[in-house]
């Protein structure tokens, strides 16, 4: 996924309309308030920035995504080192 992927704040996707959850920033319960919260703070908006920079999403402005691709791409780097391992043990 490329950073020109990703949804502003506010924004919908064709596939969110009509979700319980249409927006990243709006219409939440109580505690994903406090966790939308925590992601403002400046030492995690700028932990958030060096993710999504490592994975190829610079500029997304929703820590979900960019946490979905990070560890997305963490399990993708995992198989390929297991799949080493395992060559070298044959």
């Amino acid at each position: 996924m490329a950073g020109g992927d990703c949804l502003a704040a506010g924004e919908v996707s064709k596939s969110d309309e009509g979700s319980e959850f249409q927006t990243w920033d709006g219409g939440r319960r109580a505690d994903e308030d406090e966790e939308a919260a925590a992601f403002c703070e400046e030492g995690v908006r700028k932990k958030m920035g060096v993710l999504a920079r490592m994975v190829g999403m610079e500029g997304c402005g929703q820590p979900g995504v960019v946490l979905t691709e990070v560890v997305r791409v963490l399990k993708e780097l995992d198989g390929r080192a297991r799949g080493v391992r395992g060559s070298r043990k044959s």
